[in-house]
């Protein structure tokens, strides 16, 4: 399926959204890697998303320039066919994990706000999910333009009511304990910026040969990046009003409902929309790689299975449950993700030094 031409918004957008999943916008997974840090969080928080932007420049010139769009020859510029499909495979896998944990927050926020049972609140968004990835990467594309603009909006002023609210003079950035997974905050904001650029690498390399223009990519992924870190540092100086909110599971949802039942409503659906749009760019991702390594993996037919399939076993592993999954998952992958960008920057300089020659 052919990918329309792609513009400077729709890339920002696009990058955006392969962050703003239910831990950046719960607060939960910004509050670990940086609040709890104190105001030491914040610098680190601006060096690791505007490193993350760097990096994600640096996959689009390095998709373009080596000819590919795919997870394992960007990585792996060596021609050894068992490494690259064991790099593949781990990115497809790694890729579905964050899906599958997203449809699980989707199904805890849905218990949460309404009461509805769990299973079916992953039956919901697993379906829902399915269907918009079918349309592969048009269809994300699309889905990224129509949510992320209402998700920053949104983001931002339900930020600064609570900071209004609670007064700028409650804010409390003293360091609190962290994860002893993250260690000091250098190495936080290094995770950090490893996690997003492997979580953002499968989903904006295909789109690198598609923009309107040579200066698309960078342009959007600047833009993305101003808006997601504007995004962080109002959501963590909102959570630091009310030290409560960082010991539960969702920490700006409970701080929109401190606020009354609309707030509540309001961020629920916030929550809902971020967890929907980074589920759907990782499965399409995981699904792009195996579209083009299974044998006849664009006809149709075997397309509807392979996101049945995959729709099937997102399923059923979502209903494990959303609780702690921020705290382990994320920076495991954070530190597979050091290894992927050691390997991209490797190969880039490669890449140069024959140009050079």
């Amino acid at each position: 399926m052919s990918i329309k031409k792609i513009g400077v918004l729709s890339m920002a957008f696009t990058f955006a959204g392969c962050l703003l999943g239910a831990g950046y916008v719960s607060g939960q997974e910004l509050w670990q890697y940086f609040g709890s840090y104190g105001k030491t969080g914040i610098i680190g928080l601006v060096i690791s998303l505007v490193f993350a932007g760097l990096a994600s420049c640096l996959v689009i010139w390095l998709s373009d320039n080596a000819k590919t769009g795919t997870v394992d020859r960007l990585m792996i510029r060596f021609d050894i066919p068992w490494l690259r499909v064991f790099v593949g495979v781990l990115f497809s896998l790694l890729y579905f994990v964050i899906a599958l944990v997203m449809i699980a927050g989707i199904a805890s926020l849905c218990f949460q706000m309404f009461a509805i049972p769990r299973a079916v609140g992953s039956a919901f968004a697993t379906l829902l999910i399915m269907i918009t990835v079918y349309f592969g990467f048009n269809g994300m594309v699309k889905v990224f333009d129509l949510v992320v603009p209402v998700l920053v909006i949104c983001a931002i002023i339900l930020s600064v009511i609570c900071i209004s609210r609670n007064g700028i003079q409650s804010i409390d950035l003293t360091v609190t304990e962290g994860n002893p997974l993250l260690g000091p905050w250098y190495m936080s904001a290094f995770n950090y910026t490893a996690l997003n650029m492997f979580g953002s690498i499968g989903i904006i390399a295909p789109l690198a040969n598609h923009f309107k223009k040579k200066s698309t990519g960078p342009v959007g992924i600047l833009a993305g990046t101003v808006v997601l870190t504007l995004i962080a540092v109002l959501l963590i100086l909102a959570m630091a009003t009310d030290c409560r909110s960082t010991g539960t599971d969702l920490p700006m949802l409970f701080m929109a409902q401190q606020m009354g039942p609309v707030y509540s409503a309001v961020y629920a659906a916030l929550l809902f929309i971020a967890m929907y749009g980074n589920a759907n760019a990782t499965m399409v991702a995981a699904l792009n790689y195996s579209e083009k390594r299974l044998p006849h993996g664009k006809e149709k037919k075997n397309r509807i299975i392979r996101i049945t399939l995959a729709g099937i076993l997102a399923y059923v592993c979502s209903l494990t449950g959303f609780t702690n999954l921020v705290s382990t998952v994320y920076p495991i992958i954070g530190y597979i993700g050091v290894i992927s960008l050691v390997l991209i920057v490797e190969h880039s300089i490669y890449i140069l030094r024959t140009r050079v020659k």
